[in-house]
């Protein structure tokens, strides 16, 4: 090979280097770099320079025919890892590569680049003749380069010129997209698409759960497959050169299940923090639980950890599902008599807040109420105060709030009609409180069910939107305090009993009230079994 290459001086190389910076900024750690034909070491002795000053330690390799060069550049302390570029194999992979080719040979050189950095990503520079891609054999390279956007530049004596001496192509070429191919994930799909699709149906309105099975069984699948490859691995590991590795070392490739070991029960742990990630991610998912109040939602994800004992699969959710509808019966039904209370008895207290309820002469007891219009509930997360300057600032805080009235919201969700099934009850409250506190309102905010007013004493003034539903509100607890009669509502009133009456004109202000509840009553009575039926 002719060694006559093109000396580049400190100059010309501080220049290029300059020129060509974008390069260098998108290295992320220190850049591994690869010269081919190194030479006296200038090229190396830049990039180990420049390193320095950019706070970052390059680790550079040379390529060196040359034997006393090749020798000179390994007591300066870089590694000669061959003596010909265009023999050089390796599973290294480099940043950069940095060519000033031996005379005649830039378009072999700059080929080799290519061909190399396409199969891991990276850049090329190269030193030129200003003709090459006139010439044949340039084209070739010109054409494979024009694939990746290259910028040449033109030099004389250290400086861009038209009336060049050189020419430095640069091209950074982007890491392929199947850079991380994955022959177990290649093996997994050739036996799905021999198997077929998956026999388990889930019913309509459940189609999301199709993509959680799919995702459950590839990762579980390629895990496994993982493990099951390593301790294959670790058997030639150690047939031949184990007694290499003493007990104080560390393997060179190790591979863990969280923080444990791999042995021949680690497939099962794996599978069990595979399970318990997806059953977690289902319950996280609105689609399957952001109906439920926090309360219901924290029940459902205390099972989580006795969930990772079961297989993620179509059959194994939807039993959970009929379970949660069972539940849900149950919780749904506490809820709505919970905020009852709230709303009623239990803040009766606040500010003469008897207000907040009617009283009226219960089936065979005293003590009935029904909740009015207008509440009034201690809210005392609204507001933060601080003294400053001997004022004291105040300032609206969201994040309780919107907690509460979320749940508020929801439960009213189990008994609404389809009316307001196009408002989303969490992104409804989010945005209204949190978009007037940004601005400092705090009174008459607007919500899907309520207008709310908060007061800096620790009070929120909750008005009822719509009075139908407070009406199928106070209904279904009244029934289900048994408050009101079994046949209130299913009956006219000329055939309610005395004491029936006595109620009904308590409860509904007299006839009139109670025809308009009869006469739709099946617009404001609500069975048992109907909530869920709401609540879907």
């Amino acid at each position: 090979m002719n060694n006559a290459f093109y000396h580049l001086s400190e100059t010309l190389l501080g220049a290029i280097t300059e020129d060509f910076n974008d390069i260098f900024k998108n290295i992320n750690g220190n850049p591994s770099v690869l010269i081919p034909s190194a030479g006296d070491g200038v090229i190396a002795d830049h990039f180990k320079q420049r390193a320095k000053t950019s706070y970052r330690k390059a680790e550079i390799d040379c390529i060196e025919e040359d034997p006393c060069l090749a020798k000179s550049l390994e007591t300066k302390g870089y590694p000669v890892v061959h003596n010909d570029f265009l023999s050089f194999r390796t599973y290294k992979r480099y940043n950069i590569i940095f060519l000033n080719p031996p005379e005649g040979y830039a378009a072999a050189y700059l080929l080799r680049a290519i061909t190399q950095q396409m199969h891991y990503g990276g850049a090329i520079l190269c030193v030129i003749p200003p003709d090459l891609f006139s010439t044949s054999p340039g084209l070739e390279a010109k054409q494979l380069l024009d694939n990746y956007r290259p910028v040449i530049r033109y030099y004389s004596d250290g400086k861009t010129s038209s009336d060049a001496q050189i020419a430095v192509v640069a091209v950074q070429i982007p890491t392929p997209e199947r850079f991380f191919h994955s022959y177990i994930f290649d093996r997994l799909a050739k036996k799905e698409r021999k198997k077929g699709e998956s026999s388990e149906i889930v019913p309509d309105g459940l189609e999301f759960l199709q993509s959680y099975i799919r995702d459950f069984n590839k990762e579980a699948a390629a895990g496994i497959a993982l493990l099951t490859e390593y301790r294959a691995y670790e058997q030639i590991r150690h047939e031949k050169f184990g007694h290499l590795e003493s007990k104080y070392d560390l393997p060179i490739l190790s591979l863990k299940v969280k923080d444990q070991s791999i042995d021949r029960d680690s497939v099962n742990g794996y599978l069990s923090h595979v399970r318990y990630k997806y059953w977690h991610a289902l319950f996280l998912n609105p689609n399957f639980t952001g109906k439920l109040t926090s309360k219901m939602q924290e029940a459902l994800m205390s099972r989580v950890q006795e969930l990772s004992r079961y297989d993620f699969n179509a059959h194994n959710i939807l039993r959970l599902l009929a379970e949660i509808r069972d539940s849900t019966l149950s919780g749904i039904e506490d809820s709505i008599e919970k905020l009852f209370d709230e709303f009623s008895a239990k803040y009766s207290w606040i500010d003469n807040g008897s207000a907040n309820i009617h009283y009226y002469n219960g089936w065979r007891t005293n003590t009935a109420h029904k909740v009015n219009k207008k509440v009034i509930l201690p809210m005392y997360g609204a507001w933060s105060s601080w003294h400053w300057n001997g004022k004291t600032e105040w300032s609206l805080k969201p994040y309780s709030v919107v907690s509460k009235l979320t749940d508020m919201a929801k439960v009213l969700d189990f008994l609404a009609d389809g009316t307001y099934r196009s408002i989303d009850t969490a992104e409804d409250i989010d945005r209204a409180i949190r978009s007037n506190f940004d601005n400092g309102i705090s009174s008459n905010i607007e919500t899907k069910y309520f207008i709310l007013t908060f007061y800096k004493k620790g009070t929120m003034h909750v008005i009822f939107k719509d009075d139908k539903l407070l009406e199928k509100f106070n209904l279904y607890v009244g029934k289900r305090k048994q408050w009101l009669p079994p046949c209130y509502g299913k009956k006219a009133y000329n055939d309610l009993s005395d004491d029936e009456r006595v109620v009904a004109d308590s409860f509904s202000g007299g006839k009139a009230g109670y025809d308009k509840i009869y006469e739709h009553r099946n617009e404001y009575l609500i069975e048992r079994n109907e909530l869920l039926m709401l609540s879907e």
